[in-house]
């Protein structure tokens, strides 16, 4: 007891140092047990991971091969996706395009477009008409030239379309203008190209004359060409008369009317009485008798047509 009194602090100490050790070695227990079953539950998930990395991913049996079909539907797939994108794909243009070799090009382009519409027997708005073009006919810096190639490109794709159609006359063309463009006639002042992550998208205007026929043919080169075009809207009024070297001339005068006239030219009068001579009738117009066969119910006139169109570019894919 003595001992004890003389060490009740170390005493203390050691009894709490005792019951530390059992309480960690008790909470070590635990933990190590926690610890065991997560092993275990982890060793059979890779065990798992590990079988359904190594079985086949579309079993089959001795007559069908899912795997070989589905690496034929992935080629097909492919070929469906490569078809697509030619629909899409832009125009063939020139690459590397300077001052020098767009002003080659636009004057070029320019020319076999004029030759072709003279060739289809479309006439054009001007005599020199530059399609849109004609702030650039005598310039000989460019901004922007890369744009400018390619809204040449699409114009020059809508014109092929137009004479191929035998449009008898072209009313004007339109398109987005660059920066450095002015002028109102040939540019759509509300209409801007937009692009997204996806496609760049242009729009258009072209305005002609012609008759439904025209119009259907119009149509079907639009659809059928390699470029993508989406036609927005489809504007429809009559086109304005104008003369013609082929019209009738007027019918000519009675000929009792212009007897009469030359009788009274030269007396003046009636030889018998003092009055003037009552004029005569003429004779009213008698309707033309039909010859047979059927009578014209509906005789089409020569329409302008007004085409909102915008052409779809995809972008080449990101590497």
């Amino acid at each position: 007891m003595a001992w004890v009194k003389r060490n009740l602090f170390l005493l203390i100490g050691g009894l709490v140092a005792l019951a530390l050790l059992v309480l960690a070695g008790f909470y070590l227990y635990q933990r190590i047990d926690e610890d065991r079953a997560v092993t275990e539950e982890l060793d059979a998930r890779t065990q798992t991971l590990k079988q359904l990395v190594n079985s086949p991913v579309h079993p089959g049996t001795d007559k069908v091969n899912n795997i070989a079909l589905a690496k034929e539907d992935e080629k097909r797939l492919e070929a469906f996706l490569g078809q697509v994108r030619k629909q899409f794909a832009p125009p063939i243009a020139e690459k590397q395009l300077n001052n020098r070799t767009f002003r080659g090009l636009l004057d070029t382009t320019v020319a076999q477009l004029q030759q072709l519409a003279m060739r289809s027997g479309m006439s054009l708005p001007v005599k020199d008409y530059w399609f849109t073009f004609g702030n650039q006919k005598s310039a000989v810096e460019f901004k922007e030239v890369e744009p400018l190639a390619a809204r040449l490109v699409d114009i020059q794709a809508i014109v092929e379309i137009l004479c191929e159609a035998k449009v008898p006359a072209l009313v004007s063309l339109k398109r987005v203008p660059n920066t450095d463009e002015q002028g109102f006639a040939d540019f759509l002042t509300s209409a801007r190209s937009t692009t997204n992550q996806w496609a760049a998208v242009t729009p258009y205007e072209v305005t002609f004359q012609g008759f439904s026929s025209e119009l259907a043919r119009v149509m079907e080169g639009l659809v059928t060409a390699p470029q993508c075009f989406i036609v927005k809207t489809l504007g429809v009024d009559k086109a304005p008369v104008t003369a013609t070297p082929g019209a009738a001339a007027p019918p000519p005068p009675n000929p009792a009317m212009l007897q009469q006239q030359m009788m009274m030219s030269r007396y003046g009068m009636n030889r018998y009485s003092h009055s003037p001579p009552p004029p005569i009738a003429a004779a009213a117009p008698q309707p033309a008798v039909g010859k047979g066969g059927l009578t014209t119910v509906l005789d089409e006139n020569k329409l302008r047509f007004t085409l909102a169109l915008e052409v779809v570019k995809l972008l080449p894919p990101s590497k």
